[in-house]
């Protein structure tokens, strides 16, 4: 199954509210939207190779390959939710920042992104 991982990254990225990207999320599952989705609009899925601005599309691809490969446990997707609110809530603040700030921003996301999927991957196992 896929698990959408570029609608979360996109939607963490556009300061979306955790409801929101998760009716996004299952609209995918519904519609088939392709793996790489963003988000539906205009009658159809737009795309991370869509994405035409390249800084963008690039930190768009980091969040999204920070993600978990597999659809986990709902206990997972709660501590999602709440790691895309504390990042929604940082969101404005990061767009006022230099490049370099950007990217420790990113960085430090994409780590707790890292260290909370294996963290809840490494849990649903036991």
């Amino acid at each position: 199954m896929k698990n959408y991982r570029h609608i979360r990254a996109w939607g963490a990225y556009m300061g979306s509210l955790p409801y929101y990207v998760n009716d996004q999320v299952e609209l995918a599952i519904l519609d088939d939207a392709p793996e790489n989705a963003i988000y539906y609009g205009g009658g159809k899925w737009a795309t991370a190779d869509q994405i035409e601005t390249p800084e963008v599309r690039e930190a768009v691809e980091k969040l999204a390959a920070s993600f978990p490969a597999k659809r986990g446990e709902k206990k997972l997707y709660l501590d999602i939710d709440n790691l895309l609110e504390e990042f929604s809530r940082s969101h404005d603040h990061m767009l006022s920042c230099d490049e370099e700030q950007k990217q420790a921003f990113l960085d430090k996301f994409a780590a707790e992104w890292r260290k909370l999927a294996e963290k809840n991957l490494y849990e649903a196992e036991e």
